[in-house]
Order: structure tokens, then sequence, then C-alpha cells
């Protein structure tokens, strides 16, 4: 059946109270087709969104018959607010941001994908009492239900479409993928467009480089003009990104004449026990730091464990564990075994270090 229609669009400020109505036309409506239209409005003064002041406003839609009866109607929140890359620095709202925060699975331990939204508020809420900003979604996009939440208590977000083949990067130079590369990233856009707290895009984790990716940009551009992120293809995003750097580097790159901001999407993995290089980038005083290392490490692996965790040998000291090694699974005996030896005492600050496969894993910080 084909009949005339039109849309209503009211928006209510952050108090419930209307501030623009409008109507567009659709021109006529066949059962089954797709029709787009567009309005505009101008708002003046609008209460700006940000992770510090999340404001938001409510857009209602109403598809209106000839008559003027109401056949369909929805709504979603939705905040104004700017992001500009100005002299390689990220501004919302002309203010300079600095994003601090954490890649988060969407999952949970008891009920796996089926997160309850209990679960979802309290994530949000950790973030908030750790002074966290900002969540990458790592490494696909999250329940809808997260969206509406990081708009409503404010945070900044980094959506991650769902592209990773760790295993064969050829993928992404190949022609024929294209079209699975293309459209995970469309799919993800076109879902959560209209949320503010979404501040950048990622075209995905760990794929490397390859002609997909312009075209994943490409696209994504078409539809939504938010700067996009992707660590395995600097120079195709809008931004420099780098995963699991020495501070040195890090300091080397920021001296590299680049114009773009950097964002560094992962620097700890924590598989168990493996926080790397903890201490200076936590801001930990180190001075007074113990370390334990396996039973079995010898003097390289020890130098090699201490650059790692951001010491130098001359100011720290060594304690070689007892039993077995320093795996997550014998954390406890080896620092039960340090503490009943007389090596570590009540108040020290200890960094264990973490050996998996290769030559170690990682560190951690531990305060008897």
């Amino acid at each position: 059946k084909v009949q005339e229609a039109t849309v209503r669009v009211s928006l209510l400020n952050t108090e419930g109270k209307p501030v623009s109505s409008f109507i567009i036309p659709t021109g006529k409506i066949t059962g089954g087709q797709e029709n787009v239209c567009e309005g505009t409005t101008t708002i003046r003064d609008p209460r700006l969104w940000s992770a510090e002041t999340p404001s938001l406003y409510t857009v209602q839609l109403e598809l209106l018959d000839a008559a003027g009866n109401v056949l369909e109607a929805t709504s979603q929140q939705y905040g104004f607010r700017k992001i500009e890359i100005r002299n390689n620095k990220v501004y919302i709202n002309n203010a300079l941001i600095l994003f601090k925060g954490a890649n988060r699975h969407d999952i949970h331990p008891q009920f796996g994908k089926a997160v309850p939204v209990e679960s979802m508020i309290e994530d949000i809420l950790l973030f908030k009492r750790f002074n966290l900003n900002t969540i990458r979604t790592s490494h696909y996009p999250n329940d809808p239900k997260m969206y509406a939440l990081y708009d409503y208590y404010g945070l900044y977000v980094m959506d991650e479409a769902d592209i990773e083949c760790h295993g064969n990067m050829s993928l992404s130079n190949r022609e024929s993928w294209e079209g699975a590369y293309v459209d995970r990233m469309v799919r993800m856009v076109e879902r959560d467009k209209n949320h503010p707290s979404v501040i950048f895009w990622s075209m995905g984790n760990e794929s490397g480089g390859g002609r997909n990716f312009e075209a994943t940009y490409q696209a994504a551009k078409a539809i939504d003009d938010r700067y996009i992120h992707y660590e395995g293809m600097n120079d195709v995003a809008d931004m420099d990104s780098r995963m699991y750097p020495s501070i040195e580097s890090m300091i080397e790159q920021d001296e590299q004449p680049r114009n773009k901001p950097y964002f560094l999407c992962e620097y700890a993995h924590a598989m168990g026990n493996a926080i790397d290089e903890v201490c200076k980038r936590a801001d930990v005083d180190i001075d007074d730091v113990k370390l334990i290392v396996p039973h079995q490490a010898n003097e390289r692996i020890i130098k090699y464990a201490a650059k790692r965790c951001g010491l130098s040998l001359d100011r720290f000291q060594v304690s070689i564990g007892d039993r077995g090694n320093a795996s997550s699974a014998c954390v406890p005996m080896a620092l039960s075994d340090a503490y009943e030896s007389g090596r570590i005492q009540k108040g020290d600050k200890v960094i264990l270090v973490a050996f998996g496969g290769g030559l170690t894993s990682g560190a951690v910080l531990y305060e008897v």
C-alpha cells in the first residue's frame, strides 16, 4: 500500500522540556521499501556533552499518516559536543583532553556474553572510581545497552570493529576479503553513530596493514566524520597508535615529525600475572622496590627483568625464589618464601616477575 506520510521530530532538553519540533516530509511510502529523508533545526547554546558533564537531550521521532495519526514512534538520547584535532592533540568542546582508560571485554565470568545490566553499570562505576575517562571496546562492538550507559555516566569510547586476523594477516591485503572488512565497520558505525560517547572509531585489532583497511576507512568516513584509529596501519588512520612500546621508544616516536595525535592503545596485558613496566607507567616511587625472580633465573634473565620493570640493577634488592617459578599460579608461594625467609618485610614494595613461554611475560607490583 502506498501512502503519504511525514516524520515529526521533537527535541527535549535535559529537564524534559521541548526546545524544538519540526516536520520532515517523507514522500510516498511503499511497504518493503526504504525512504531516506533529512531535516535540520537550529539549537542555540546547547548544553554540551562531555565525560565530566554528560548532558543528554531526548530526540523523539514519530511517523504520521496523511491525517496526522501516529503510526510509529521511537526515541533516543543524544548529546551535542565538538571533537577536533589541533596541534597533534585532541580537543572536546575546545578543552584539551588527556585520555586515560582501559580496554574492556564485553563478557561476564558466570553468564558469558549475556552480561547483566547490573554488571555493565558496575564496570562503568569502576572506571569512574579509578578516574578513568576512556574505554576501548576491545575487540568488537559492545552490547547496545552499554553505549546508552556510556552516554549517561560519561565515558569517552573508542568503538572497535570486530576485525582481527591475528593468525593470518595476509587477509588484510586480499581483495576477496574487502567486503567482509567494510561490512563489519559499516554495521558498527551505522548502529552507534548517534551516541555522543563514541569519540573515535577503531577499524579493528592486530590484523596488519593492507588495501582492505584503506577501503574500510573510506567507507566509514562516507557515513560519519569522527576520527578513526587503527594501530596496525597508522598511515591510513587519523592518529598514530602503538601497543606495548618501551618508554624509550615512546619518547623517540614523540620526537618524530608526525602530524597526528599519539594513542597508546595497549600497554599492560593482564593474563594471570603479567603487568609490564608497572612502576614507570603508574608513577610508583622505585627507590625501595624489591624484585623477586624465579630460583632458576640466571644473570641475563635478572637483568632483562629489571629493564622490563623500569629498574636499574644498582637500585633494588634481588630475591631469588625457593620453590617453583614465578608464574601466576606460584605467586603466593614466591611471596611466602621471601617473607618467611626475611627477604621482604611488611610494608615493602615488591615486584614479582611472571615467567611464561618466553623470557618473561611481565611483572606485577605488590605491597606486603
